[in-house]
């Protein structure tokens, strides 16, 4: 599963550059590899799932890629319960793209799940839940819905366990100007 799991890392990086044949090429290998080694149902195939499912959204296959996302939710809710944080990313991921093609009840729904999780797991704040707190901002500002849009967005911009963190600064310093151009303020 190691060489598996170095494939679905290198099909990651992949897709964030840009290098979507490689990206593919990789996580094909990644895939071959876990269909020889785990059940179809295992939770081990989750972060396979998840990698593909963002590949498949950089390349524009939205609805490939809700189907593969939910199927790894599936997995996780059946294996670990639908309150389970070690999956909740797929959440997170989720919402995103729905957010992306304007399916907004979709990413509210996916990203509100999302952080119901990490609020028990870390109730100080994380990175992650800040992006999700400001995707779900601009979720709710696309709904019209000023009453949850502004005080989410300015919790996106409150943790107290990432203010030191260098991404956690750039992220803040760029949702400041997206708040300050937002047309509801």
């Amino acid at each position: 599963m190691r060489t598996a799991k170095a494939w679905n890392g290198l099909g990651w990086v992949y897709t964030m550059q840009g290098s979507m044949q490689c990206a593919d090429a990789a996580l094909r290998k990644a895939d071959s590899i876990v269909d020889c080694a785990v059940e179809s149902d295992s939770v081990l195939r989750i972060p396979f799932l998840d990698y593909r499912a963002e590949w498949l959204t950089q390349i524009g296959k939205y609805t490939d890629a809700e189907r593969i996302w939910r199927q790894a939710a599936a997995i996780g809710e059946k294996s670990l319960g639908k309150e389970s944080p070690s999956y909740d990313v797929v959440w997170l991921h989720m919402g995103h793209p729905y957010a992306s093609i304007g399916e907004y009840k979709a990413a509210q729904e996916a990203l509100e799940h999302f952080l119901s999780i990490e609020a028990k797991v870390m109730p100080g704040g994380s990175l992650a839940q800040a992006v999700a707190l400001g995707e779900l901002g601009n979720t709710y500002a696309h709904l019209k819905d000023r009453s949850q849009a502004e005080p989410t967005l300015r919790r996106s911009l409150d943790g107290p366990n990432v203010t030191r963190n260098r991404h956690w600064q750039f992220y803040r310093n760029n949702t400041i100007h997206s708040i300050g151009a937002t047309p509801w303020m």
